[in-house]
């Protein structure tokens, strides 16, 4: 496999050296823009001339010749851009590439950020040892652990090696795989999907031969790191505020989700996922995991309950997990064999090197961690994460996780705040411990804790309490805590969320304003939607039930949005530009969204966690009235904040509103058209 490889790279590598030289050229800075064309410098030569002669002469005829070929420059200048832009953004195939579009429009930089204190001929060297030195201090950090590893846990099932792949399934991964290319390649990515039907069949082999054989290529272990700031407001100067982007071999990548396919087929099969786990799994999203979080403490809060709530922060995460925990861990989900000694092979020997413009650190061994660009990495992390929900069951603690972000809950009465902070805090130090022995961190000054409870209950009893974490003291947060973008209230009003959407919202729409005269009204559409509709319907199923001066905040976005679309003056009645574009209130949209989650639950292809919060009447099987069929059952309870706002309850008592078409409907896209069209 090395020697086919190593074929592989020469040939690809003598190919293009052949066909597309690489040379060397001396290029000015002053470059022409991508609408520039030779009729507007023909153009602006006339009008230079057009100038000079009125300047000469000071007639008044040839002044107003020279004030028309100026208009005409001017317009054919506003033609170009509107052409081109139009065009780019209607070839678009992604809204990454529509963002770099329009930010280019608007005249931002997009250029990487990069401290500038540093040489930039060591800059890469820094780098590489800072993160090696990072992981390495974390794990000394961690003190050694007196207690027995905890207990493993046993499957009936197995995975004991991988399935061959065909030429077909292997052209289909390079036809769908991005343009993005490594350092490292022979060639560009987009020339290797150009040629698939050549190329597929070594590919093939390759990917077969690994599988088989039970080794991954060393040399594909190797990637090139871009170091990437984790938010635009630090301190670039700080190399702390970095995180490390691994960028591995295009083959690497195909080999990868080759194995990850079949790895998560054989786990979704055999139910060996962790049930409250929402990140990198089908069907799963941030939304659904927040909608089971915010679902749980709205009835408990219904139930006279506050609720201790706690957001798990762990200290590079992905960097300092323990290859040998986690060559345990898969075999005790079943992966034996050849398949184990395939991720043991993978996990082993990985090198990386940072690279920052033409300067590129030297390789250095990674003896622990799972490379964060890479495909199988997040998928390991979570099963590494698996027996920690054991932990949090024994003690009884509500959770869920979404990749390395842990939230716990605990609802307790209110005169029982002493008896709930220690079982919380007891429950944090047996996961204190456990990351102890899963060699991770828990990062106590970025965990945060807060006491969700109603105005009355927070006046009524002392809430406010510090919790103990080993000996650390987290204190509770502000009034707001940031969870998976949404920012979550203590009382679980949504005023401070509505106002983050609102100023994120209204800054897009006036960046969107500037640049709306080189777009048609059809490009200018599909802009809002990618910047400001996207983030309208992000999570936008927790308004449910929200009370009527915050969706009408809301609809404000969205009505300043279609005037900004239409060109309708603001004092003009906004319904009919809606209906006219075709766009479902922020209400029904809300309705929308939750219709559809309930069609996937009553599918079976919601997450399990949510199939439990609605579930069909049994009894109707055989109906009295045909119009009763496919209806669900609507729980009781007496809080009208739980009735309104909370998924179990108000969701079926919308669906069971639905006409019997649309509630006996099979096919998804079907429903999504049929229930579009009625709620208009």
């Amino acid at each position: 496999m090395t020697d086919l490889i190593g074929l592989y790279n020469d040939e690809l590598t003598r190919v293009l050296n052949r066909l597309a030289p690489l040379k060397t050229r001396t290029i000015t800075y002053r470059i022409d823009s991508e609408w520039y064309n030779d009729a507007i410098r023909n153009a602006k030569q006339q009008r230079r001339r057009a100038e000079r002669k009125w300047r000469s002469s000071n007639l008044q005829v040839d002044r107003e010749v020279f004030i028309q070929q100026r208009d005409n420059v001017n317009q054919m200048i506003e033609e170009a851009k509107r052409n081109h832009y139009r065009g780019q953004v209607n070839g678009c195939k992604d809204s990454k590439q529509l963002f770099k579009i329009v930010n280019k429009l608007l005249g931002k930089k997009t250029e990487a950020v990069l401290p500038t204190k540093i040489f930039a001929d060591c800059l890469a060297q820094r780098f590489n040892d800072f993160f090696i030195e990072k992981i390495l201090k974390i794990r000394e950090s961690i003190p050694p652990c007196d207690n027995p590893t905890p207990a493993g846990f046993s499957v009936l099932c197995a995975m004991s090696s991988f399935s061959q792949v065909s030429v077909d399934y292997v052209s289909r991964l390079i036809s769908s795989a991005s343009n993005k290319s490594c350092d490292l390649d022979p060639m560009p990515t987009e020339l290797i999907k150009m040629g698939a039907q050549h190329i597929a069949p070594v590919i093939t082999r390759i990917i077969n031969l690994s599988l088989s054989q039970g080794t991954f290529p060393s040399e594909l272990k190797t990637a090139v790191v871009r170091p990437s700031l984790k938010k635009p407001r630090l301190d670039a100067e700080e190399l702390a505020n970095y995180r490390p982007i691994a960028n591995l071999p295009f083959i690497s990548k195909l080999i990868e989700k080759t194995a990850a396919a079949q790895l998560n087929d054989y786990l979704s099969a055999n139910e060996l996922l962790e049930e409250n786990q929402s990140a990198y799994r089908a069907n799963h999203s941030t939304e659904t995991a927040l909608l089971h979080v915010y679902d749980d403490i709205i009835r408990s809060i219904g139930d006279q309950k506050a609720v201790l709530f706690v957001m798990i922060d762990l200290s590079a995460a992905f960097d300092t997990i323990d290859t040998e925990i986690l060559q345990r861990t898969l075999q005790q989900l079943g992966i034996r064999d050849t398949a184990a000694d395939w991720f043991q092979s993978y996990m082993q020997h990985r090198m990386q090197c940072v690279k920052i413009g033409n300067e590129k650190s030297t390789s250095s061994e990674l003896t622990q961690g799972v490379p964060q660009g890479s495909v199988l990495g997040p998928i390991l992390f979570t099963l590494y994460m698996t027996s920690l929900g054991r932990v949090l069951r024994h003690h009884g603690i509500r959770y869920h996780c979404y990749a390395d972000d842990t939230q716990l809950w605990l609802p307790f009465a209110p005169h029982q705040i002493t008896d709930a902070i220690r079982s919380m805090e007891s429950c944090l130090n047996d996961v204190q411990r456990w990351m102890f022995h899963f060699k991770l961190k828990m990062n106590c000054l970025k965990t945060e804790y807060m006491v969700i409870a109603t105005p009355r209950m927070a006046r009524d009893h002392d809430l406010l309490r510090a919790i103990s974490v080993c000996g650390a003291e987290i204190e509770p947060s502000s009034p707001t805590v940031r969870n998976l973008g949404i920012t979550m209230a203590a009382d679980l009003s949504l005023d401070a969320h509505v106002s983050s959407l609102s100023r994120v919202c209204f800054a897009q729409l006036r960046n969107i304003s500037r640049i709306k005269r080189y777009l048609d009204q059809a490009t200018l559409e599909k802009v809002v939607h990618t910047f400001v509709t996207s983030k309208l319907d992000y999570c936008n199923s927790l308004l449910l039930g929200a009370p009527t001066k915050v969706m009408a905040r809301v609809q404000r976005i969205q009505n300043a949005a279609a005037r900004l679309v239409t060109g309708t003056p603001i004092h003009d009645h906004i319904t009919p530009v809606l209906r006219e574009l075709h766009w479902l209130p922020v209400e029904k949209r809300v309705m929308y969204k939750v219709l559809l989650l309930v069609f996937k639950i009553i599918h079976r292809t919601s997450p399990s966690y949510l199939n439990v919060l609605t579930t069909r009447d049994a009894i109707l099987c055989r109906p009295l009235r045909q119009s009763n069929s496919n209806m669900l059952n609507v729980a009781f309870t007496s809080s009208s904040f739980v009735y309104n706002r909370s998924f179990t309850f108000a969701a079926p008592r919308i669906w069971n509103t639905l006409p019997l078409y649309l509630r006996c409907c099979d096919d998804l896209n079907v429903f999504k058209a049929r229930l579009k069209t009625f709620l208009f």
